[in-house]
């Protein structure tokens, strides 16, 4: 029963440090979302779902994490600068679905860059994506991670 209790406390208290770790790497702060994530280096289990990224804080922060055996990574989201949305919202007024197409380029680049991070987790058994992979990089990650036994890979590729 203690144990029980122990893992429970120890679980919430992993939760909480990976809800902070979301809110700082949301943040446009490049050097608050790499340190926060960097930071959870005893981590086994990281859960992250619809979180905004900088594209170098992701690649940094997921690198480091290399004792994680379970990862689970929803639906991620690349911050736009204001320019970038200005330039969307110009894109959409010359071009029907022109904004569409520079979200999904983006898209993109946030998800290669993941993967650069993923590269380093070799110790992962357990491995979930909820997203667009970029194509043929599947079979990397699984030479890689050669103690993966569950990969899901949710969304169509790219």
């Amino acid at each position: 029963m203690g144990q029980q209790q122990q893992q429970q406390q120890q679980q919430q208290q992993q939760q909480q440090a990976a809800r902070h770790a979301s809110d700082s790497a949301s943040s446009h702060s490049s050097r608050g979302g790499q340190a926060s994530l960097a930071c959870l280096t005893s981590f086994t289990t990281l859960m992250l779902d619809d979180v905004a990224y900088a594209l170098s804080d992701l690649a940094a922060g997921l690198s480091a994490l290399t004792g994680l055996q379970q990862l689970q990574l929803g639906p991620l989201q690349l911050p736009l600068s204001p320019r970038q949305q200005l330039y969307g919202a110009k894109l959409l007024r010359a071009v029907q679905g022109g904004y569409k197409q520079r979200e999904q380029q983006w898209q993109r680049q946030l998800w290669s860059h993941t993967v650069k991070g993923l590269y380093h987790l070799t110790r992962l058994t357990q491995l979930q994506l909820s997203g667009q992979l970029p194509p043929g990089e599947a079979p990397g990650l699984c030479g890689l991670m050669q103690q993966l036994k569950e990969l899901k890979l949710l969304g169509a590729p790219v």
